[in-house]
Formats: structure tokens, C-alpha cells, sequence
């Protein structure tokens, strides 16, 4: 558990590379904060990356299908048509 997990957003801290070694290594990551978010779509991005880095694209774009599926489990098979 990560409490002031709105420092974490700017991924050129220290505490971002903590929380990024903490989460590869942890089953599971609950991030906590009682600071209201800033708004920035880059932030929130970072932060949904932490708990799941599957759900962002390099460009910061959320993907939805990811944001959906349990961490952990995998993704639908791909199907191709005939």
C-alpha cells in the first residue's frame, strides 16, 4: 500500500521509480490519496500504469478493454478471420 500516491504521477522522481520497483515485485498494489487529482490526463495515466501497465499505451492513451479485465488474468484470444 502506497499512501500519497499523487507524488508518484511524475515519472522523473525517486518516488515513481520506488513505486514502479514496488509494484513489479508485489501481487498486488493499493495506491491511496486524499488529495484531489490535478486533472492531467498524464498523471492519472501514471498512475493507472503503476497498477497495471498493460491498460496505458506508450502515448499515454488508456485502453479500455484492459481497464476492464482483472489484473492478472489474460487477455481474450485475438480472433482472425478465414
Amino acid at each position: 500500500m502506497i499512501d500519497e500516491s499523487h507524488n508518484l504521477s511524475n515519472v522523473a522522481t525517486l518516488n515513481n521509480r520506488l513505486a514502479r520497483l514496488l509494484a513489479r515485485q508485489s501481487q498486488a498494489l493499493i495506491l491511496a490519496s486524499a488529495t484531489p487529482h490535478n486533472g492531467r490526463k498524464e498523471s492519472f495515466a501514471e498512475l493507472v500504469r503503476l497498477l497495471d501497465p498493460s491498460a496505458v499505451r506508450p502515448d499515454g492513451e488508456l485502453v479500455k478493454e484492459e481497464l476492464k479485465r482483472p489484473r492478472g488474468t489474460p487477455p481474450p484470444a485475438q480472433h482472425r478471420g478465414s
